[in-house]
This record gives structure tokens, C-alpha cells and sequence, in this order.
């Protein structure tokens, strides 16, 4: 048996009792030191690291780790020390503040005027072949178009699969471009019966998703609109890429959730580049990202619902996608489509 199994095994089997220090609510062994109320620090740690400063590599009887504050820590998530597998450590294992629960990576948007930077390193979300993937931020739920056969249809499924087709959908028309609400109980898809495109809606009620009803638009729908991902209710915002006129057109739905109002529209020149795609919003509506010419993703923000998006910017160290960008909420992960999967990439520093 190695020396830090044989030690471990009799601290832990209370072998070492010579004595014991009173610690807050705890009892120190005479091979620690009690630093603060209720924290028994091992002598050895602090010995390795003496004098030495933060991140100088270290042992312990019981562990390889790294130098903090004069202690000997062990590696993992939440220890404040960023190790070659992290991308931040802030000191915990939750999400929403800054540095993602496993630390690989941020999960908090920058200020506005600021892009996000993303990782090279690609990560399979959904191994299916599947495009313009969705997800909800509440729920463990998504959304995307995904091959099933000889045709693609709405799919729906957890965040990291597996996606199934939505069998709620009526066989009268063809199905495409779905969309999820943040909330995750409210799905959008495009309808086509006989050349007339609609866009329906259905609402998650109890354990069962309601018949399709269609959206009203206050003027009609151009043949070729795609819409972008809603944000967060009552009232939601959608831009939708109007193909035939290179135009992104925004749109509001009021809060009855049965008629969609143009606020304003976006041009090439607008925007600075050319539109592949719609627009997706995060949750708040204050920030967007789509695909452009060359398959390349672009982004752009507004300080409030009520100020207009200003030239996008180019996301750098982002992969070619084809046509399909999505970013979640808080910007820490931004997901496309190829090679028969969804992947995705984490915000970075």
C-alpha cells in the first residue's frame, strides 16, 4: 500500500486521535491546523506551500495540487485555481455567476458593445442530423429540423438529445422551421398548405402540447419569412429573414400570443453584411446572431428593446456553419449544424 493510501485509510478509520483541536464546530487532528471556524487545514499543505505563490505546483500525503493563499489545494472545479482542463474557476460549482458550474467556460453575456469570444474547441451536443437547433433556457427542452427518412421535420427532445419528431403536428401541411420559448412551453413552426405559409403555435398544458393555432401577422406573411428564436414573454419579440427582400424584419407579439406587429426592419446596409439566416435573439432581445455571407456568424447588440441593432461584427475563432446560429441566454454557448450533429462552442475569456 503507497504511504498517501495508508495515511488516508487511517485517518479516516480514526487512528490518529494523539489530539484534538477545537475548530468551531469541528475537531482538528494533531496533523492540522485550525485556520478559521469550522476549517481544519492538513500541516502539510501549508508547509508545501510556504513562501511559494499562487498556482506554484505542490503535494500533500494526499493529493498533487496547487498553491492558493499559502495552502496546498486539491485540483478540481471550485478550488479558484484555473487547471489546463478549466477555463475559469471563481471558488464554486454553480452556474449563473460569471464562470460555468464545471468551469469550462463563462456563462454570463459581456457588456453591450462588447462581443463575445468563443473556444476553438467544438463539443457534439445532438449526435443526429439536425439543423437550426433550439433550446429552451428554463427546461431541459429543445428544438430543431431533423432527418427522419426522405424528409426533415420538427423535432423535439432534451437539450443533448435525443430529438424526435413532434407527432402532434397535423399530416394537412408541411412543417418546418420550429421554434422554442425560452420558458420552454410554447413551441412555433412554419406551415405550408398548398403554397400558403402561416406560422402556428402550440402551448405545452399539463403533459400534453395543445393543437396548433395559427399566429395572425398584421400584414401578410412573405411566402419565403423564416423566423428567429422568441424571447422571453408576455410580450415577445421574433426577427424574421424575409429572403425575397434581403430584409430582417422584427416583430412583436401581443400578449394574447395571436398576432405578430412589424416594429421595424433591418437592411443589408443596416447591418453592415448580407443575411443567410434570421436572426436569433437571446431570452432578453438585446442581443442577436446569424449566419452571413461564407457561412460565417455575425452578432450584434442594443443597449434596450426600444434602440436598434447597429452593424454586426464578425464572432471570431467560430467555425463556418451552415446557416443555422443559436446562442443561449447568458452567451456561454453558441450551437450550429454539420457533419450530421449539432455542436457547439463555450464562451472564453
Amino acid at each position: 500500500m503507497s504511504r498517501r493510501l495508508l495515511l488516508a485509510s487511517l485517518l479516516l478509520g480514526g487512528c490518529i486521535h494523539d489530539s484534538l483541536e477545537r475548530c468551531g464546530d469541528l475537531l482538528c487532528p494533531e496533523t492540522a491546523v485550525c485556520l478559521a471556524p469550522d476549517r481544519c487545514v492538513q500541516r502539510d499543505a501549508i508547509e508545501s506551500c510556504e513562501g511559494m505563490p499562487d498556482g506554484t505546483s505542490c503535494d500533500t500525503l494526499l493529493f498533487d495540487g496547487g498553491c492558493l493563499d499559502g495552502i496546498c489545494v486539491a485540483p478540481g472545479c471550485g478550488n479558484r485555481l484555473v487547471d489546463a482542463t478549466e477555463v475559469c474557476d471563481d471558488g464554486n460549482t454553480t452556474d449563473g455567476d460569471g464562470c460555468a458550474a464545471d468551469c469550462g467556460g463563462l456563462d454570463r453575456c459581456p457588456p453591450i458593445g462588447t462581443i463575445p469570444i468563443f473556444s476553438e474547441k467544438l463539443e457534439q451536443t445532438v449526435a443526429q442530423p439536425c439543423r437550426g437547433y433550439v433550446r429552451a433556457i428554463d427546461v431541459d427542452r429543445a428544438v430543431a429540423s431533423c432527418t427522419f427518412g426522405l424528409g426533415n421535420d420538427p423535432a423535439l427532445g432534451p437539450w443533448d438529445g435525443p430529438l424526435v419528431g413532434i407527432t402532434e403536428l397535423p399530416e394537412s401541411a408541411t412543417f418546418d422551421n420550429p421554434q422554442i420559448v425560452p420558458e420552454g412551453d410554447e413551441i412555433w413552426v412554419r406551415g405550408n398548405v398548398q403554397g400558403v405559409y402561416t406560422l402556428y403555435r402550440s402551448r405545452l398544458v399539463g403533459d400534453t402540447w395543445s393543437a396548433l393555432s395559427p399566429i395572425e401577422l398584421a400584414v401578410p406573411m412573405p411566402q419565403n419569412n423564416m423566423y428567429g428564436t422568441p424571447t422571453r414573454g408576455p410580450v415577445r419579440r421574433t426577427i424574421a429573414f424575409d429572403i425575397g427582400n434581403q430584409l430582417l424584419r422584427e416583430y412583436e407579439l401581443d400578449a394574447a400570443g395571436t398576432k405578430l406587429t412589424q416594429i421595424g426592419t433591418y437592411t443589408v446596409a443596416d447591418i453592415g453584411t448580407a443575411f443567410q439566416q434570421p436572426g436569433n435573439l437571446t431570452d432578453d432581445g438585446l442581443r442577436m446572431v446569424f449566419n452571413g455571407p461564407g457561412f460565417r456568424q455575425y452578432f450584434s447588440d442594443r443597449p434596450t428593446l426600444t434602440a436598434r441593432f447597429g452593424p454586426a461584427r464578425l464572432i471570431l475563432n467560430y467555425p463556418s456553419a451552415n446557416g443555422d446560429t443559436f446562442m443561449s441566454s447568458s452567451c456561454d454557448r453558441v450551437y450550429f449544424s454539420g457533419l450530421q450533429s449539432v455542436f457547439s462552442v463555450r464562451q472564453v475569456p
